[in-house]
């Protein structure tokens, strides 16, 4: 009883924050829709003020990585690096697993956009480990789409085919296609890996018969 007369006094003092914390959500997300980039980061920077002023780490974490998408898509990828930097000791020092994962995730990313896409590698293993614990299949999928990025520009077109087969089997298992930016990702794979054709073909038909966890495996090993 007095745990629940205490929850009922914090929402009476937060209502109107919480109330104009979801409309600023729905107002951003309908800016991005209609690619107003300016207006939703605006309305994302407001929404990340109020999440700090009411504690709301979730929200906060939220907010940072979608000012980091929105600051790669328009060329400022310095800013993206700054805000996920942030972000990633914050979700660890909350435990927010999920928000972890998706940095992880913008992190191994943001690597493509400055094309430096070896760099990636880690981050998207540890990504793609975090979207499993959290039973995030397409997120998992995407990780390893991106460290197939990274695996084909270190020269190991044989390990990114086998990963990109496997994510393409998910993917049809899933009924999900690619978005824009994963479509992207899966791209310069395939770009990069057709340089050194001759050991595709088999690892593609390899990579087919892998379910995502082995796949996993196959991107931690260090061989």
């Amino acid at each position: 009883v007095a745990a629940s007369d205490e929850a009922a006094a914090v929402a009476t003092r937060l209502g109107g924050a919480t109330e104009r914390f979801d409309l600023l959500r729905e107002h951003a997300i309908a800016a991005l829709r209609n690619n107003d980039l300016e207006s939703a980061e605006a309305l994302f920077r407001e929404r990340l003020t109020l999440a700090i002023a009411v504690d709301n780490g979730v929200g906060m974490s939220a907010c940072r990585l979608n000012l980091a998408s929105i600051a790669n898509k328009t060329g400022r990828h310095d800013r993206a690096e700054t805000l996920l930097a942030e972000n990633l000791p914050f979700v660890r020092s909350r435990g927010q697993a999920r928000c972890e994962a998706h940095t992880l995730a913008q992190i191994a990313e943001t690597t493509l956009f400055r094309d430096r896409a070896q760099d990636g590698a880690e981050d998207a293993v540890l990504g793609a480990r975090r979207a499993r614990q959290i039973r995030d299949k397409p997120l998992t999928v995407y990780c390893l789409e991106l460290f197939a990025v990274a695996a084909a520009a270190r020269g190991d077109a044989r390990r990114a085919a086998t990963i990109l087969a496997a994510t393409e089997a998910a993917r049809e298992e899933m009924g999900v296609g690619p978005d824009e930016d994963e479509a992207a990702a899966r791209a310069r794979a395939l770009e990069l890996i057709a340089e050194d054709g001759g050991v595709v073909e088999v690892a593609w038909a390899e990579g087919r018969r892998h379910d995502l966890a082995s796949a996993l495996e196959l991107a931690a090993a260090n061989d």
